[in-house]
């Protein structure tokens, strides 16, 4: 019974962060053409300090309150108020931050308001965040989806508008956000008059122990966040614009591809949260079929890029060449990635949280000593092989676990994945068409022999709440 609300949900967050990435790929197309490597490598600078302000003003409230209004949406109201007064709060962290490296920044002025502008799309997009927590509690993720999709349409309208129109790094960078600023008012509203009815109180108290309990998500997400961010950050600081720009490109592309994941772990973690200690055979469940999807996907995920990463780098522009080395290296780190995301929902459901804190500590060590040496000798390619190193780390330790706890994945699947896979690699070696018409009739070519060699049957794809996933 539980199966079919996953599943519906999982749509929902599928429509929603694919629809964002096609508007992301739109955007980054134009941007790298217009604004070059140098100018490409200042916008994805500041794009990782607005994480940053966003984890300063978080602290890992959105993920708990998610999890505790899956349990009791009575509730909500209560752990929504005081997060979102918790949240002012936190401003005396996530500013100073902010304005630090504005300071740093002042004697280059595109950089500095760059910085400045993505620092408010940060802070609002944190208390968007928790709006999404109170849809994501009650399973409701089609607001979420409906309110996400209409910022990003702005941010890509209005950002387009303003690159093609001859404006530089800080101009795009305002349309983030002016957007974040529209999607709060509307996500407030939804909150306000759809899920809560009544506001609650604020309490200092109820603050104390809101904090208390979810500063270990908080924490954990900081340092997730630093590990997969300080490269982009030491290259900035080692190296220059340039190489910034090369590397981001490629590590744009991966965080594109990176939805899949998100879409699993955002679906099934209230679920999991609800059920983990009630139903134990609906959790290896979704877990069995989550890992076999993902097999199915980062398969052939891994084989077309290491064919494509030249071609899809110099599709954004000349400048772009010696993305394609970063993009064949990082594709691999984003195909383990795509596992470890999807199993932190199961150790965050079992509040197993300072296993992850403490793996992702030691990833962050590791990445931070690799890059020091990697970045000095290879640079951009350097920080792609830190990146990778670390990154496999987590995912021996993640699969380690979940193996220990839940047994071993559903291998069945991946022999029809493989033969899928070399039928499209063939394809891709063989037709030198457009780049995009190739990706597109590639991916049909996988899909259409993957269901017809029975890798896949089209009953899992379906929303049928009276199916819910089926045994392994």
């Amino acid at each position: 019974m539980y199966s079919g609300t996953v599943k519906r949900n999982t749509y929902f967050l599928a429509v929603n962060l694919a629809g964002q990435q096609i508007l992301a790929f739109i955007l980054i197309k134009v941007v790298a053409d217009r604004l070059g490597d140098t100018g490409f490598g200042i916008y994805m600078f500041a794009a990782v300090m607005s994480y940053f302000v966003l984890l300063l003003n978080d602290l890992g409230l959105v993920t708990y309150i998610t999890r505790e209004v899956a349990k009791q949406r009575d509730r909500a109201g209560i752990l929504f108020a005081n997060g979102f007064a918790l949240k002012l709060i936190l401003l005396i962290f996530s500013l100073p931050f902010l304005g630090f490296y504005i300071y740093l920044l002042r004697s280059e002025p595109d950089k500095m308001w760059a910085v400045a502008a993505f620092g408010i799309f940060g802070l609002f997009s944190s208390l968007n965040q928790l709006c999404g927590a109170i849809y994501r509690g009650y399973e409701r993720m089609e607001y979420e989806m409906a309110v996400t999709l209409f910022e990003k349409i702005l941010i890509t309208v209005f950002g387009m508008w303003f690159v093609l129109r001859g404006g530089g790094v800080a101009s795009l960078c305002s349309a983030f956000a002016g957007a974040s600023v529209v999607s709060f008012i509307i996500n407030l509203s939804f909150v306000r008059f759809k899920f809560l009815h009544e506001w609650t109180r604020i309490q200092q108290g109820m603050m104390k122990r809101l904090l208390g309990a979810a500063i270990t998500f908080g924490l954990f997400w900081i340092i997730t966040n630093v590990h997969e961010r300080i490269d982009v950050l030491m290259l900035e600081r080692l190296t220059d614009d340039a190489t910034v720009g090369w590397y981001t490109l490629a590590y744009k592309l991966i965080l594109v591809a990176g939805f899949v994941p998100m879409i699993l772990m955002n679906a099934a973690f209230p679920r999991i949260s609800k059920v983990v200690h009630t139903d134990q055979e609906e959790v290896r469940r979704i877990y069995r079929l989550g890992m076999k999807y993902l097999m199915l996907i980062v398969l052939p995920m891994i084989v077309g890029v290491l064919l494509l990463a030249d071609e899809i780098c110099l599709f954004f522009g000349d400048d772009f060449g010696p993305s394609g080395v970063v993009l064949r290296l990082l594709i691999f780190a984003s195909g383990v990635d795509f596992f470890s995301i999807f199993i932190a929902a199961f150790i965050m459901a079992w509040n197993q949280q300072k296993r992850l804190l403490w793996l992702q500590f030691a990833a962050l060590c590791l990445n931070i000593i690799a890059n020091f040496i990697l970045i000095f000798y290879f640079q951009h390619r350097g920080a792609a092989m830190a990146t990778l190193a670390s990154r496999g780390l987590i995912f021996a330790l993640c699969v380690f676990w979940m193996i220990r706890r839940l047994g071993l994945p559903d291998f069945r699947a991946v022999p029809f994945g493989i033969v899928s896979t070399g039928v499209m690699a063939i394809f891709l070696w063989g037709w030198q068409g457009p780049l995009l018409l190739r990706i597109g009739v590639a991916a049909m070519i996988y899909g259409t022999l993957l269901l017809l060699l029975g890798g896949i049957r089209p009953s899992e794809l379906l929303m049928s709440k009276s199916e819910g996933f089926p045994h392994q």
